[in-house]
């Protein structure tokens, strides 16, 4: 593994077989972030995989059925006011990511408030 810095926004982002992106995209507004995901797309091996490790929100149906607490609400009105961001619930990811050229393949829980979105190359 190397890790290597540069500018998402402007390239060049080096070729690689796997990328991890933790608390990125909810600092950004969807345009924002689909040219953050377009640029990595672009640079990536025609098999890569991208983790996404960011606070998920619940989905439509989640708050359908009562359960609406939930810590990324809070986070959400943050992001927003601070950067002009947001999060994300599990279905605008996948329209996020599948507008930049991949493919959301599951959404991995954690113990944490975390989640990790795992995509591939589409």
């Amino acid at each position: 593994m190397t890790l290597q810095g540069g500018d998402f926004f402007s390239g060049p982002i080096p070729r690689c077989d796997a990328y991890i992106l933790m608390e990125i995209l909810h600092d950004w507004s969807d345009e924002q972030s689909r040219q953050i995901l377009q640029q990595i797309r672009k640079a990536a091996a025609p098999m890569a995989k991208l983790l996404v490790i960011e606070t998920v929100l619940p989905s439509d149906t989640a708050w359908a059925t009562g359960n609406r607490e939930h810590f990324g609400n809070h986070l959400d009105i943050n992001m927003l006011v601070l950067t002009g961001g947001r999060e994300r619930t599990p279905d605008e990811f996948a329209l996020l990511l599948a507008d930049s050229g991949w493919k959301l393949s599951r959404v991995v829980p954690t113990l944490s408030a975390y989640s990790i979105l795992e995509a591939e190359a589409a």
